[in-house]
């Protein structure tokens, strides 16, 4: 237990831990979807991600709602020269309220 809390620690203070979720209102029945975490730019990442941004679509639009793919829009490096870095990756979708058909 000591153990998790210490790498814990060490994640938040380099700014590798935890993720971050915005929404943006593009429209009165857009909303563009920002997930920021740490992670590699790759295809699984994005398949892992899909139910999290389907969710907060249904959050925002209720059942009839339809999510553009999420793309992955930035990734690199973030953190501390003094506790490390980290892989970091920005991935983006807009959520559209009121239709059931996919963009």
């Amino acid at each position: 237990m000591q153990r998790w809390l210490l790498l814990s620690a060490l994640l938040w203070l380099s700014g590798c831990a935890g993720e971050r979720w915005q929404t943006h209102r593009l429209s009165s029945a857009q909303y563009e979807l920002t997930y920021v975490g740490c992670g590699f730019n790759d295809e699984s990442m994005v398949g892992r991600l899909r139910p999290a941004f389907e969710q907060r679509a249904k959050r925002l639009c209720g059942t009839h709602y339809s999510l553009s793919e999420p793309q992955v829009t930035g990734y690199g490096m973030r953190g501390s020269a003094v506790l490390g870095e980290c892989p970091s990756v920005t991935m983006r979708a807009v959520a559209s309220c009121g239709s059931s058909s996919s963009l």
